[in-house]
């Protein structure tokens, strides 16, 4: 996904500008005149409508093919002719549509800013469907910050409203959205049955689109509950229904559940050519973004279908029209599984060479993400900065007369205390400074201490090892090439560990670390290097709200070794393939959760674990709550919860 460097400029402009008054709703006018002109008022407004409601329709279509920057240009310029207009129901539909485009884009806290003017603006006091629609949004919106309660209590508003309003279509879209929820949370029998809810209403109404769509997410939700049958048959309905929708764009996309459905049964045959199938509809369409993807889908699937020169041909097509959109995370994963596939067939140069552009692209994106966020959050920052200082100015006015007089009084007072003053503040000064010197040297010389430990206890130890693993390997030598190569290993993997080591502690003293950001940067870096080589899917998210937060020195190092020690865990014991990390803030607490779905094991069982005994030792020196939820074919959840005054 591309990163939109006009969203934090235009969050400053929408906060700044004015909240209208309320005036009567007016329907929207269909799309007429694109040149809002006319000398009798009346219908010059109605014009100007007309040209809003064209702006929100070519803005709609925009992001419907992923095109968010032009999306933006474009709903800003509604929003604009809204607000000349002075029409609360315009500018509350403009500000919904800028945020479902910020919402596509990934831009969490834009998105969330302009849900909640729409409706401050108008929504909120209609209660109409389109308010429904902010609830359902907002709710998505919510789970996508990890806040799954808070998810559903936006569902259920815009079920009420949806049911209020008599709008069975919305309706299933939330059902939709509940199901999808409920199958997050792990309620899978919830998931099916509000799934078929939905599907009930839309087989009423004969929205083929959205039918297609329904049986698509029960196929999906059957699969995860292992029952093939029943997946299969409703993802064979969504084709039909698809088929009958006429919409190109949703065969395709039928298509690629079909191809996912198939590759998870170990059918890649047929799993290539649904592929293939979506593919050509891509071509016909020009949707070049969907194709991208599509793309090195079927690339992999020929690679597994042993075809190596039609994978590689595959691959540069990816490539070329991936580069023609400047699409880096297209490129971020093409590189990546080149790289496998170079691996797989012992052709580790070209294997090292796609690695290298894979570093290149993922790290461009993470730095394009973070300056987006700081960038953003400087201008949330510049405009509460420029309330308060109309709030400082009216309040200074209003104790100005006050201050004179009691500058008057204190004016002799003064005179006569600030002598004694002086003589008592510098003997207080004196041993302030003397205490304080004297708790620096103590926490200093802790410092030194506690690296020496660290040093000791993971150097000397690690260091011993590989004296000790050199020793027999020159004794083995002469015996076999097979053991000697086996301790070389060995010896290869503990210096590297050695060097993790080290660079764990420096990157912990360093005191230009301590922000929450640098510890993001560091832990994706982390689970990419552990994890992708293992072709381990992974899912971050970091809490904006802990943006700007700091950790001490030992604070971070404890934090991240035990975060470093659940994802060691998971890579080499769990047999995973996919683990989520998450950083957010609850109330005034800090929770971290590493979340895997691999083989698990029994808490109980495992008494003599170093590894577990280590985070939880220094979950308990953070003061912290340390807790592990696992149990055998059921994954692991290590959760460690942090309060914030620690």
């Amino acid at each position: 996904m591309k990163q939109h460097h006009c969203w934090p400029l235009l969050l400053a402009a929408f906060f700044l500008s004015p909240v209208l008054p309320a005036a009567a709703q007016p329907n929207r006018p269909n799309p007429a005149s694109a040149n809002p002109a006319s000398a009798n008022p009346a219908s010059a407004k109605a014009k100007d409508s007309s040209y809003i409601a064209q702006l929100l329709d070519s803005a709609a279509n925009l992001r419907e093919r992923s095109l968010y920057d032009s999306a933006t240009h474009v709903g800003t310029r509604a929003l604009q002719q809204s607000l000349l207009l002075r029409d609360s129901f315009l500018v509350a539909m403009s500000c919904y549509d800028l945020g479902q485009t910020a919402q596509s884009a990934n831009h969490k806290q834009a998105a969330l800013a302009f849900f909640q003017r729409a409706l401050s603006a108008r929504l909120e006091k209609d209660q109409s469907a389109n308010t429904a629609g902010v609830y359902n949004d907002l709710g998505y919106l919510h789970g996508t910050m990890g806040e799954l309660d808070t998810q559903r209590d936006w569902y259920l508003k815009a079920m009420r409203l949806y049911d209020k309003n008599g709008d069975s279509s919305g309706m299933a879209q939330t059902l939709s959205n509940l199901s999808g929820s409920s199958l997050e949370l792990g309620h899978k029998k919830d998931a099916i049955d509000y799934a078929l809810k939905a599907l009930a209403i839309r087989e009423q109404s004969k929205d083929y689109e959205a039918l297609s769509l329904s049986c698509n997410n029960l196929s999906q939700i059957y699969l995860q509950s292992d029952s093939i049958e029943l997946a299969i048959h409703y993802q064979q309905e969504g084709l039909r229904y698809a088929g009958l929708s006429g919409s190109k764009r949703r065969l395709a996309q039928s298509y690629v559940s079909m191809a996912l459905l198939m590759s998870t049964q170990g059918k890649n045959k047929d799993a290539l050519e649904y592929e293939k199938k979506a593919i050509a509809i891509c071509r016909e369409n020009g949707d070049s973004i969907m194709l991208a993807r599509r793309l090195i889908s079927a690339a992999i699937l020929t690679s597994h279908l042993n075809d190596p020169q039609g994978a590689l041909s595959l691959f540069f097509e990816a490539e070329q029209l991936s580069k023609s959109l400047k699409d880096k995370y297209n490129l971020r994963d093409l590189y990546l599984y080149r790289t496998i596939f170079f691996k797989e067939r012992k052709d580790f140069f070209l294997a090292y060479e796609n690695y290298k552009q894979y570093v290149r692209y993922k790290d461009s994106i993470i730095d394009a993400e973070t300056n987006s966020n700081i960038a953003e959050i400087q201008a949330r920052y510049e405009t509460e900065k420029k309330d308060k200082a109309i709030d400082d100015l009216r309040a200074s006015e209003k104790i100005k007369d006050q201050q004179l007089q009691l500058a008057r009084q204190e004016k002799t007072i003064l005179i006569g205390g600030s002598i004694l003053l002086f003589i008592i503040g510098g003997f207080i000064s004196n041993r302030y400074q003397l205490k304080r010197k004297i708790q620096q040297q103590e926490a200093l010389l802790e410092i030194r201490n506690k690296i020496a430990r660290d040093l000791h206890d993971d150097l000397g130890s690690t260091l011993t090892s590989i004296q000790i693993l050199s020793q027999v390997s020159r004794n083995h030598l002469d015996k076999g090439q097979t053991e000697t190569y086996s301790l070389l290993q060995k010896i290869t993997e503990q210096s590297r560990q050695m060097q993790q080591s080290m660079s764990d502690i420096v990157w912990a003293i360093r005191s230009d670390n301590d922000k929450v950001e640098n510890m993001i940067v560091r832990m994706r870096e982390y689970l990419a290097q552990t994890l992708e080589a293992k072709n381990i899917q992974i899912g971050f998210q970091a809490s904006e709200e802990l943006l700007g937060y700091s950790f001490n020195m030992q604070q971070r190092k404890d934090i991240f070794l035990i975060f470093k020690e659940a994802v060691n865990n998971a890579a080499k014991y769990a047999n995973c393939t996919h683990m989520d990390v998450s950083l957010r803030r609850c109330d005034n607490r800090i929770v971290l959760e590493m979340k895997d779905d691999g083989v698990g094991f029994d808490p109980e069982t495992v008494r003599s674990s170093n590894g577990l005994k280590n985070m939880k030792a220094r979950a308990a020196s953070l003061k912290a709550g340390f807790h592990i939820e696992s149990a055998p074919d059921l994954g692991t959840t290590v959760r460690l919860d942090l309060p914030l005054t620690t």
